[in-house]
């Protein structure tokens, strides 16, 4: 097992002090957005002899194990997010789109580095959130029934076809309607008849929840579309220990807070707005799932000392230890370990190695089984279904 030096990614919506906190180190008083766990090729994290990237293709059957070596990358990436001001309004392709305008963006000389590459990688990419803070976000279409009684209540002009449609439509007529909303209506009208409504949604029993961060996005982006965009959208928040799931093509936005992400491991991103980076709402339009999927939380299950999280992936599985002593679960592929607090002591074929707060390693597939003994939150990234 090897002790990680991971990069951080520092983007405009980052919080100043959040990840300097997790690593106790001082913060240096710009955003710090993103620590990044794992080898991709815009960002590996380091080992004693090198990056982590460089170790996996020197032996990647020892590396990755043989389900894993043929590809000659690690199947996911793990990420501390620190959540300050929201992120771009966003979704994630699925394969086939992902393969498709992978090759297309290549084909057209834009660069894996570019700004305005959206699929840098030819892989889906799956997202699983689990909230070390309070996390709040937008994930997903409301359901049906429940947007209905929310366009009425909210009563912007704009969005009253979007209701009409809907009563008439039902969920088929979304397409169209986020096709209209973010190409053919004016967004300074939307966003100034939701400002214009703030006092009575805010004072509203029910609907006060929802109206909180879209009113904080329209006052944000006045005149972004992406705005009219979100107002369809479902508003989560996530105690701490709660976890999520992202699947390709729903839309989504972070708020607020500290979360533990893992993902498939690909950088694909098609932007609808809420953000200075490239946005691609043609390829969005494309790529987005309009189906309700509803809370999308993910529950759990206990395997010895560790909680499961399982998604419908083969690329990850997420585990939670908070106290125990003893072997873990047995996976054929590689493993990254992260320590949220407290302290861990983790042993495997290559030796022992002690992880506090803020720290990580990651476990080859050939070092074998892991015995861990502490207390604390340790987060636990494998291959998932066939791993």
């Amino acid at each position: 097992m090897r002790r990680l030096d991971n990069p951080v990614r520092r983007y405009a919506w980052g919080s100043v002090d959040a990840i300097p906190r997790l690593l106790g180190t001082e913060p240096d008083g710009e955003p710090q957005a993103e620590l990044w766990m794992g080898a991709h090729e815009r960002a590996s994290s380091r080992v004693t002899d090198g990056s982590l990237w460089d170790v996996i293709a020197a032996d990647p059957v020892g590396s990755l194990g043989p389900r894993w070596a043929n590809g000659g990358r690690l199947p996911f990436l793990a990420k501390i997010v620190a959540v300050a001001a929201p992120l771009s309004l966003q979704v994630h392709p699925r394969a086939a789109l992902a393969r498709e305008w992978h090759a297309a963006e290549a084909a057209a000389g834009v660069g894996p580095d570019s700004d305005l590459r959206c699929c840098p990688d030819a892989v889906e990419k799956v997202e699983m959130v689990y909230a070390v803070s309070d996390f709040e976000l937008l994930c997903g279409f409301r359901p049906l029934e429940e947007l209905l009684a929310w366009l009425q209540r909210v009563d912007l002009a704009a969005l009253r076809p979007t209701a009409t449609a809907l009563r008439s439509g039902g969920q088929a007529a979304l397409p169209s309607e986020c096709e209209r909303l973010m190409t053919r209506v004016d967004p300074v009208e939307v966003t100034s008849d939701l400002l214009d409504r703030e006092q009575i949604l805010a004072g509203d029993p029910v609907w006060a929840a929802s109206a909180r961060p879209l009113l904080d996005l329209a006052r944000r982006y006045p005149d972004d579309p992406a705005v009219c965009l979100a107002l369809l959208l479902q508003p989560l928040r996530l105690a701490p220990a709660e976890v999520v799931l992202i699947s390709p093509g729903q839309p989504h936005t972070y708020l607020a807070g500290t979360a533990f992400e893992v993902q498939t491991n690909s950088d694909n991103v098609i932007r609808a707005g809420l953000t200075g980076k490239h946005v691609d709402v043609p390829l969005l339009l494309r790529a987005l799932d309009t189906t309700a999927r509803g809370l999308a939380r993910v529950p759990a299950h206990h395997v010895g000392a560790e909680t499961v999280f399982t998604a419908d992936t083969d690329g990850f599985t997420l585990s939670v230890v908070e106290e125990g002593e003893g072997r873990l679960r047995t996976v054929c592929g590689p493993q990254v370990f992260c320590c949220l607090d407290g302290v861990f002591e983790l042993d495997d074929a290559d030796g022992t190695i002690t992880l506090r707060q803020g720290q990580s390693a990651f476990a080859p597939a050939d070092a074998g089984d892991v015995t861990v003994s502490g207390r604390g939150t340790l987060v636990r990234v494998a291959p998932g279904r066939a791993g």
